[in-house]
């Protein structure tokens, strides 16, 4: 891939949308919990950090919104581009559980303000606990975006005029809203489908991870929802509650197919593993890759049939 021709087209995205926006600023945010990418750039020393009140954050470890100058004169910008785009290809020696560089925002707040409206949006109350949600994080962006209706989208991005984000397919997302004072503060309420989606997050972007990894198909939303509800089985049906299981279940629900379990000699054969006090991943360890080659054509052939109808 050339990485410099693609950081032009990605370059010239941004500033096509900015061009539409009158009077905004543009900002780069950074998450510091792997390393500071941009430690060493001009917009650093201007950088304002989230204030996010959770214990399990230290200070040092939150994220900062750094302003970007004009597109095309500012290096810092380039810098975050090229930073984007090598953490985004997960190429084999530089594979990292996360992004540093998480996106860029464009506001019309001071940046002290702007910083508040991001860190109020960072708290989630599951089961009567708070609990940080990493939302900046662009795979979780890339979630969020099938996850939420169009109104709680438009409300959670009531924050900002536009964001954008790098995607695993290296294309540049975005959400264009409509900023808003009167509802930055708002938090968006969440129903019993969505919470569990958003709460295994994690265990969905390892399984994307290793399935990048794999040069598997492009991560379209299709594979997305695919892993996450798979994830979310994992949990539910089978009490996989590893991250380790929950990754190799959604291996097996993508590789094979989403009905893998449902089968009768894999369902008795993980329900015996079950009974026997073990993982029900054990079960599977009898199947053959013959066998399991075999399901899978099988049930590839079930749902083009379904299709079909």
């Amino acid at each position: 891939m050339d990485k410099d021709a693609l950081q032009l087209r990605l370059r010239d995205a941004l500033f096509a949308d900015l061009e539409q926006m009158e009077g905004v600023k543009l900002y780069v945010l950074v998450d510091t919990a792997l390393h500071d990418p941009l430690d060493l750039e001009p917009a650093r020393s201007k950088a304002v950090t989230l204030p996010i009140s959770y214990a399990g954050l230290p200070t040092d470890r939150r994220p900062y919104i750094a302003p970007l100058g004009d597109i095309g004169r500012d290096l810092s910008l380039d810098k975050s581009l090229g930073v984007a785009i090598e953490q985004a290809l997960r190429e084999e020696d530089q594979r990292e559980f996360g992004r540093s560089v998480c996106g860029w925002v464009a506001s019309h707040a001071p940046p002290e303000i702007l910083a508040k409206r991001l860190a109020e949006r960072s708290i989630m109350t599951v089961a009567y606990q708070r609990r940080l949600f990493r939302y900046w994080d662009p795979r979780v962006l890339d979630l969020l975006s099938w996850i939420l209706t169009s109104n709680q989208r438009e409300d959670f991005f009531s924050c900002v005029s536009g964001w954008w984000w790098l995607g695993r397919d290296m294309k540049l997302e975005s959400v264009i809203s409509v900023e808003s004072d009167s509802r930055w503060s708002s938090q968006v309420a969440l129903d019993n489908e969505q919470l569990p989606l958003l709460t295994l997050a994690e265990s969905t972007n390892r399984t994307l991870d290793v399935l990048q990894d794999m040069n598997h198909v492009p991560c379209t939303p299709r594979l997305q929802q695919c892993v996450a509800k798979a994830v979310t089985k994992a949990l539910e049906t089978w009490g996989l509650d590893t991250q380790e299981e929950q990754i190799r279940y959604a291996l097996f629900a993508v590789l094979i197919g989403l009905e893998f379990d449902e089968h009768p000699l894999v369902r008795e054969a993980m329900l015996n593993a079950r009974r026997e006090s073990k993982s029900p991943l054990c079960g599977l360890d009898a199947f053959t890759d013959s066998w399991w080659t075999s399901l899978k054509m099988e049930l590839k052939g079930a749902q083009l049939v379904r299709d079909g109808e």
